[in-house]
Formats: structure tokens, C-alpha cells, sequence
């Protein structure tokens, strides 16, 4: 990382963690001012004032349907354990409120005939890669309560998610977040996820804990003691997660078990069955067949204004990549997966890429003999899997998100700008033009590297 950088991220601290509340009316005014600013010296005005008019749309549009529960169809949420996302383009207001009404009925109805003194929630934000960690850590956590508590997801896409959490014991149901607010007194406690673990204090029960699950307050009582020194992070995450990634792994820790030591539970390992759908490989002619699977694509929650983020590999190199794979491994299918961010790859024998569901998509991640991606989600699904990975890393922190089986590519100069700026998605903070550590990425080192995990499980035709 060159000195600009490490300035960079250290005034980046400073300023989030003394005198600007990072969440804050002034703080957020500021940020978005700053933000504007750079990415004006870059793109033309009236595409980053169009940019800015996007995201206060889908502001707003989240404020509201966090108040009124604006995507519920009541009729799926008739059944148990299973409320379903609303299309509201083709709901009209009166329609919309009476399904909101009548899916807020049967979530209430669901809640009170249940023991809540045996259940909690589970609050999740961030992306897909970060659920298939928190599955994991939900996994060892229900290991360590033991039978009795009961858990339900809360997330922004529940029905995404869901795959995740069905092998796990007392799992219920996933909700979605715009009903947290609304239900968590209801609970005996409740849970907030990203990165970091932490109670939601003021909802929770601790006379019912205290005298049925105990082994709850000793949870409470080392997510509090792991809390403390780390606070300013917690507070303002995500902005200063670059930071704060920085420090743990100094101190030797790693994203995969983070939560797990924050809550002094053991971890259980990386693999986990998800509950992926069968016969996918069958449907696709995948069956018995050695392929590997490539992605290029990034969290389509992240709002951009440029076409392609600073993480993701530089589209000429995937088309390398492939034409080199094929012609030193003719006789393995490449399969191109992923969801609607990135461009479909020439070359691929078979293009999968926003033609599947997340599940399904996991599906056809599960059978292959090599994965190839810039660090994202599907690595870590993945590593949940058993299928390993070469993975080429650029502004994020190869340190702390890397798995040791898997083949972590690090760029040969700058990289590690993850939450430096509010920006650095969008535009280098190194101050380079196109971000350098993504362009030194070589088709032909990526060819060579995945050798090493091809050879150790050689195809079989």
C-alpha cells in the first residue's frame, strides 16, 4: 500500500471517530457533499446529480416501506413459517395496504402462539457473502444453546436467503427487515449481525433468560467484553470497516470466525450443507461432467455510478482467462454464474449468469471442480461447499476475507483502499485513473494458479 494511501485511511479515522458523527444529520450532509465532490471531478454533473437522485429514491423508498411494510403478501404469509415479497407494480395502494394488513395479522398471529420466551431474532445486513459467514456462526451459536431457543432471519431479500438457514436446528422462518422494527419486542432477545455481533439491549427479556437459557447471558456477557475496545468501529460501520480489518489482522483474526470470537463460541468450520435445490446439474447437461464456474459480477445493492466497480476484474481479462482455460483444459466445461451486475464472458460453454436463482446458482457452485472470481460472495459460498477457489483481490483486505485453501491472488503494488473513501467503489483513492490493483491482475498467473487446485483434484474424464 503506498504512504497517500495509508494517510488516506488514518485522517479517514481520525475525523469518523473524534469530531464528525459518522451517522449523524451533519455527518451524513458532509459525507455527501465530500462524496459528491470526487465523484464530480471525475464524471460530468449531471450524471453524478443523477446518481444522487437515485439513491434519496431508494432512500426514501426504504424509509417507507420500513414504516408501512409496503412488499407483504398476505396470502403466502397464511402459511407457516413463510412470508413472501410483493410485486408492488402491479398492486394498486388500496390492494397493497389490505395485503400489508393481513400479512402484519398473521406475523402477529404466528408470534403469539409460540412460546416467545424460546424464540429470538436474528437482524442480518450487509450481502450474500456475509450471510454464508453469519450461517456458520448461526450454526455453532445453536450448537452452544442447546435445544429450546428458536430463531427467525430478518433480511432485506429474506426469500434469497433462506437456502442458508433450513439445515440449521430451531430455525423458523426468514422475514423481512422492514418488519424488524415492528416485531422485536416480541422476542426474548434479538441479535444484530454484519461483521460484528451485538444485542439489540433495550428488547431484551434478561428475567426470562436468567431463569431458563443462562447460557444466553454468557453470551451477552462476551459480545459486551469484545464490544468495548471496539466500539467506534461498531458504531460507525460500515465506513471505517477498512480500518478496523486492518487492525484484526494484526492481531491474527480472520472474517470467517470474527463473530465467532466475539461471542467466545468455538467455530465449526467452513463447510455447511446449504439446502441447495437437486437436479440442477441434471437440467443444465452438468451431470457427470468436469466444469469449472466464473464470475464476474458484485453486490447489486451497492449503488455505482460507473459501469464497473474498482474490485471487479477488468472485463478483457476475463475474456483471457477463459480463451487461456480452454485452450490448456479442453476437455473441462467452463460455466459462467452470477446474478444481473457484470457482462457475460465469450467463450463460456455455458452462460448461466442472471438466469438462475441464488439457490440455484449455489446448485451448480456446488459440482464444480474450481471456482474463478474477484472477491465476492460466491467465495464464500463456496468455502461452505467445499469447492475451492482463485480468487484476485484488489481494494479489499486479502488478509482478512481470504480462506487458506483457497488460492488468494494478491495485486503486485497497491491494493487494501476497502472503506478508505465513501467512494472507493467508484473512483480510486490512490488517485490512479482506472484502479491499478485490479489491471495487474494477469490472465495467464490466474491459468497457472488454478492448476495447483485442478491437479490436486484431477478431473475425471
Amino acid at each position: 500500500m503506498n504512504t497517500q494511501l495509508e494517510a488516506i485511511k488514518r485522517a479517514r479515522e481520525i475525523q469518523l471517530s473524534t469530531g464528525m458523527q459518522a451517522h449523524g444529520l451533519g455527518g451524513k450532509l458532509r459525507r455527501a457533499v465530500k462524496r459528491f465532490r470526487e465523484l464530480n471531478s471525475v464524471h460530468p454533473t449531471h450524471k453524478v446529480i443523477l446518481y444522487f437522485w437515485q439513491r434519496l429514491c431508494s432512500i426514501l423508498n426504504n424509509r417507507w416501506q420500513a414504516k408501512i411494510g409496503a412488499r407483504w403478501d398476505g396470502e403466502r404469509a397464511t402459511k407457516p413459517g413463510f412470508i413472501k415479497e410483493m410485486d408492488m407494480k402491479e398492486k394498486t395502494l388500496t390492494e397493497l395496504l389490505e395485503s400489508l394488513l393481513k400479512a402484519m395479522h398473521n406475523v402477529q398471529e404466528s408470534l403469539d402462539k409460540d412460546s416467545l420466551s424460546q424464540r429470538y431474532a436474528v437482524r442480518i445486513t450487509g450481502g450474500l457473502g456475509d450471510v454464508a459467514m453469519i450461517a456458520r456462526f448461526m450454526r455453532d451459536l445453536q450448537a452452544y444453546l442447546g435445544d429450546g431457543l428458536s430463531f427467525d432471519v430478518y433480511f432485506q431479500s429474506p426469500a434469497m436467503i433462506e437456502e442458508f438457514f433450513l439445515p440449521i436446528p430451531g430455525f423458523r422462518t426468514c422475514v423481512d427487515a422492514n418488519l424488524f422494527e415492528r416485531f422485536v419486542e416480541k422476542y426474548a432477545f434479538s441479535l444484530l449481525v454484519n461483521q460484528f455481533v451485538t444485542f439489540a439491549n433495550e428488547h431484551a427479556k434478561l428475567n426470562i433468560l436468567l431463569e431458563k437459557f443462562p447460557k444466553v447471558l454468557n453470551l451477552y456477557s462476551a459480545i459486551e467484553k469484545s464490544r468495548k475496545p471496539i466500539e467506534k468501529y461498531i458504531t460507525s460501520h460500515p465506513l471505517l470497516d477498512g480500518a478496523f480489518a486492518d487492525m484484526a489482522v494484526r492481531s491474527g483474526k480472520k472474517r470467517y470466525r470474527y463473530l465467532h470470537e466475539m461471542a467466545g463460541i468455538p467455530y465449526g468450520g467452513d463447510r455447511f450443507d446449504i439446502a441447495v435445490p437437486s437436479g440442477m446439474r441434471e437440467k443444465y447437461g452438468l451431470a457427470g461432467i468436469d466444469y469449472i464456474t466464473v464470475h464476474d459480477g458484485w453486490d447489486n445493492n451497492f449503488k455505482l455510478i460507473t459501469q464497473r466497480p474498482n474490485k471487479a476484474l477488468p472485463f478483457s481479462t476475463w475474456v483471457d482467462i477463459v480463451a487461456g482455460l480452454k485452450k490448456n483444459h479442453p476437455q473441462l466445461k467452463i460455466v459462467q454464474i452470477g446474478g444481473k451486475t457484470g457482462e457475460d464472458i465469450p467463450g463460456v460453454d455455458l452462460n448461466l449468469r442472471a438466469k438462475l436463482s441464488f439457490a440455484e446458482s449455489m446448485s451448480i457452485l456446488q459440482g464444480a471442480q474450481l471456482h474463478i472470481d474477484n472477491e465476492s460472495g460466491l467465495v464464500h459460498v463456496g468455502a461452505s461447499l467445499g469447492v475451492k477457489s482463485v480468487v484476485m483481490f484488489g481494494p479489499t483486505n486479502m488478509a482478512w476475507f481470504s480462506y487458506p485453501q483457497n488460492i488468494n491472488l494478491a495485486p503486485k503494488n497497491c491494493s487494501n483502499c476497502w472503506w478508505s473513501t465513501d467512494t472507493w467503489m467508484d473512483i480510486c483513492p490512490a488517485g490512479y485513473k482506472e484502479a491499478k490493483c485490479m489491471q495487474e491482475h494477469v490472465a495467464d498467473t490466474i491459468i497457472s494458479h488454478s492448476k495447483s487446485i485442478l491437479f490436486e483434484n484431477p478431473p475425471t474424464s
